[in-house]
């Protein structure tokens, strides 16, 4: 069974010591059945960033393993992402994926109304999530309250 999960990740140019890093930081590899749920993940990941960066991608984020059709969303989180400017086939969307692959896609609305709420253009808004793509790991309350710092503690204005 190991060998045959060693093997899989071997297919996607995934080197011994990369697996190792993945088993330790991701061991819930073993308790799923690898064939038929974190193979399709690889190929959803594989579909955004390609061939050569999933490798790179899964020792780096091992919990993008997680991705899959029934979670929902893949599409239209892409889709999110690449509205917002992100290229197909570059770290920083991998790495944007990581920050959202759990949020459904009115959660990222969410995220996008209350920056462009605060008093940032939508092009501006996008813009900042490319700048800090982690944003979009925090709650929309959490993002809202530091805007509101920003804004109303600090003084700065919306053009600073």
């Amino acid at each position: 069974m190991y060998a045959d999960i060693f093997r899989l990740f071997q297919t996607f140019g995934i080197s011994r010591a990369g697996f190792s890093k993945i088993l330790l930081s991701y061991p819930q590899i073993f308790e799923v059945d690898m064939k038929k749920d974190k193979e399709e993940s690889i190929y959803l990941l594989q579909s955004v960033c390609g061939k050569d960066l999933v490798a790179e991608s899964l020792v780096s984020w091992p919990s993008l393993l997680s991705i899959s059709k029934e979670k929902g969303n893949f599409q239209s989180q892409i889709n999110f992402l690449l509205k917002c400017g992100f290229k197909k086939n570059t770290k920083l969307i991998i790495k944007a994926l990581n920050c959202i692959f759990l949020k459904n896609e009115q959660a990222l609305e969410t995220i996008l109304e209350g920056l462009i709420n605060h008093g940032l253009s939508q092009n501006y808004a996008y813009k900042l999530i490319r700048i800090q793509p982690t944003l979009l790991h925090q709650e929309p309350i959490e993002i809202t309250r530091k805007l509101d710092y920003i804004f109303h503690r600090l003084c700065f204005s919306v053009e600073e």
